[in-house]
């Protein structure tokens, strides 16, 4: 392979859409302000026992999209042009080139070898789970199993415990029908000792029999764009894993909307360094520059999270022009342009390195609650380095549509606060809409998605009220695999999918999250949502806390009347507020943690006018997480009914 980088070419105004599909919609010039009058009427049995209409939908009129070709022919058409994958390893090592041509090349000459090896009969979509850690072999493989004729699941990092592991992977075998598993050698030792595992190394696929490769015959060519093309795991609520099935319409039709949101087209440069396990590496980054034929930079993980001034080094390299940087590396990224822009202005400096960020066109981030200050941060010291206007976009989205589908397109200007250590009733009143909501302004739809809004008897919500957010529209899923009590549960009678959140519409026709359903509780006559309160206690920036660590859930003492560790006291008590934090204290009774608490409690107190039943520190990660390594609200408030999170004389522990 060529050790060449591509060139990136300057930027063009032309916008080259949709080389291989068509569409038959019309695309308004701007989304509604307001919801129409007039609604179809469905049959009463397409909908819920309460439905007489159809609740409104934003935008009006749903786009529909007739793709006729699948992910394969789309690597097909971006063969025949020059650009490719540009895979930097890192410092000190070669910066590896692979075109898209060498890339399909590369996937048809495997995969012959990967169905002589497994005997995977063409007419069979056999799920194989594919665990490795590098970009080159995720990318390869994944394109390896398509052309096989395969469906790809693609695995996250397992569980470090040994006993967790195993009931995980014993989940997935069960899940997916004891699929084919590819993996390396290096990876070889977590699956062993496992039986019915049926393991094949990429050393095993590389050694087979290479056959001169056909692009234009083989099983996966000749699958439709409604077939499932890829299975993306995610955390269930149950802390299990869950398959999502997705085809390549859906995901063509989200990278149509995308690229339609943010105007991207062949001369934009993407860069990706997360793993690809993750659907804005697959489908926001690798999938929508194949479609473009456009260069991407690929960065690896365990370097940039180490050392997070080589992402901003690539960056202005490669003149990257797209990429997406989760929420919590942005805040690494800010910390270290920081530090270096006081440094620079130092007549000690050592060096006078400016940043040249003057090709960004758009960086995704994630849009959840308390991303005000450090979205605002980064704007401000992203633009002393030449980025341009709008290039902070903040995604909502999940695996389910095909990544982001609603974007916000911040400026300076949608922020006011700019100081770090906010003022807690400047916080409340910046932020602060309507009782004690905290706003989280998301943005507006793709085009290839609808939003509707409704309550918990199915009724449409009038304008600008909170209620339950649904999702139709071509991007969405429709099926988790081999879970069809799931899929029924998530899914209204008339095919809307339940996203769990609360939402309404501003009156400039901006999408507000109010948190999640389910997690919303009420606390002596009050409705509250923990998000709201767990914003308001991170804006105090109180030292020891982890900002992704704290935990706000309700509890009653009647519902541990079993555990040993409540008293007789205790259970006579009403339902209240429990707050827990992850800290870097040692002791959790030290004068600094008693501190951290007084300023909890009277955050609390004052946002929602009721002292917390208790503040409770826990030291280091040790808070529940699901597999993907995220704490979840659920599984804390479970532990802690268990009594799994119990008292001890140098504080709280799992």
């Amino acid at each position: 392979m060529s050790d060449t980088t591509p060139q990136p070419q300057p930027h063009t105004a032309d916008l080259d859409l949709d080389p291989l599909f068509t569409t038959t919609c019309t695309y308004p010039s701007s989304y509604p302000l307001t919801y129409p009058d007039t609604y179809t009427i469905l049959p009463d049995t397409t909908l819920p026992d309460t439905y007489t209409t159809l609740p409104p939908t934003y935008p009006a009129i749903p786009p529909t999209y007739t793709p006729s070709l699948n992910l394969l022919h789309l690597l097909k058409t971006a063969a025949t042009v020059s650009s490719g994958l540009v895979l930097d390893n890192g410092p000190g090592n070669p910066v590896e080139s692979i075109p898209y041509k060498e890339l399909l090349n590369g996937a048809l000459q495997r995969a012959r070898s990967f169905a002589l090896c497994m005997a995977l009969e063409t007419s069979a979509s056999k799920i194989v789970l594919l665990h490795v850690n590098n970009h080159r072999d995720s990318i390869l493989y994944f394109w390896t199993i398509l052309a096989a004729g395969g469906i790809p699941c693609i695995s996250f990092e397992l569980p470090q415990d040994l006993t967790a592991r195993g009931k995980h992977i014993l989940h997935l075998q069960s899940l997916l029908k004891w699929p084919i598993i590819i993996t390396t050698e290096e990876l070889l030792p977590e699956f062993c000792g496992l039986e019915g595992s049926n393991v094949l190394t990429t050393a095993a696929i590389e050694t087979g029999p290479f056959n001169h490769p056909s692009s234009d015959v083989g099983p996966g060519f000749v699958k439709t764009a409604d077939d499932t093309t890829v299975l993306m795991l995610a955390t269930g609520g149950d802390g299990k894993a869950k398959a999502i099935c997705l085809t390549s319409g859906q995901i063509v039709a989200a990278i149509k909307g995308k690229l339609e949101m943010h105007r991207t087209g062949k001369t934009d440069i993407f860069l990706a360094w997360s793993y690809f396990d993750h659907v804005s590496h697959l489908v926001e980054i690798h999938l929508h520059a194949v479609y473009l034929c456009a260069i991407q930079v690929l960065f690896p993980v365990d370097i940039t999270i180490a050392k997070p001034s080589l992402l901003l080094e690539a960056l202005e390299r490669y003149h990257v022009s797209y990429t997406y940087i989760p929420n919590f590396f942005l805040k690494e990224m800010v910390a270290v342009l920081e530090k270096h822009d006081k440094l620079k202005e130092s007549p000690f400096h050592p060096e006078n390195k400016v940043y040249d960020f003057s090709n960004l066109k758009a960086v995704i981030t994630q849009g959840t609650l308390g991303t005000e200050t450090i979205n605002n941060k980064a704007i401000e010291l992203l633009s002393k380095h030449g980025a341009p206007a709008k290039f902070l976009r903040p995604g909502f989205g999940m695996t389910e549509f095909c990544g982001p589908a609603v974007y916000n397109i911040i400026t300076p200007s949608t922020y006011s606060i700019k100081d770090d250590s906010l003022d807690l009733n400047l916080f409340l009143k910046h932020t602060q809409t309507r009782g004690t909501k905290v706003q989280n302004l998301i943005g507006k739809p793709i085009n290839a998605v609808t939003i509707r809004i409704v309550d918990e008897d199915y009724y449409p919500v009038p304008f600008g009220e909170s209620g339950m957010l649904e999702m139709s529209g071509p991007c969405v899923f429709t099926t988790y695999y081999n879970d069809p009590d799931r899929t029924t549960r998530m899914f209204t009678k008339d095919g809307w999918f339940r996203t769990g959140d609360l939402a309404r519409i501003d009156d400039q026709g901006q999408i507000v999250l109010d948190g999640r359903y389910e997690e919303r509780f009420t606390v002596r006559g009050k409705c509250f949502h923990p998000q709201d309160i767990e914003i308001a206690i991170r804006a105090q920036n109180i030292p020891g806390i982890d900002d992704e660590g704290i935990v706000v859930f309700s509890f009653c003492p009647k519902e541990c009347v079993g555990a040993h560790w409540v008293n007789e006291v205790e259970k006579l008590k009403p339902e209240n507020l429990v707050v827990m934090y992850e800290t870097s204290f040692r002791h959790a009774f030290t004068q600094l943690s008693l501190d951290v608490e007084h300023r909890i409690t009277g955050t609390v107190l004052e946002m929602c006018g009721i002292m917390p039943y208790k503040v409770l520190g826990v030291e280091g990660e040790m808070l529940p997480r699901t597999l993907k390594n995220r704490i979840s609200n659920l599984l804390v408030k479970k532990a802690f009914l268990r009594g799994q999170l119990r008292k001890r004389s140098d504080g709280w522990h799992c």
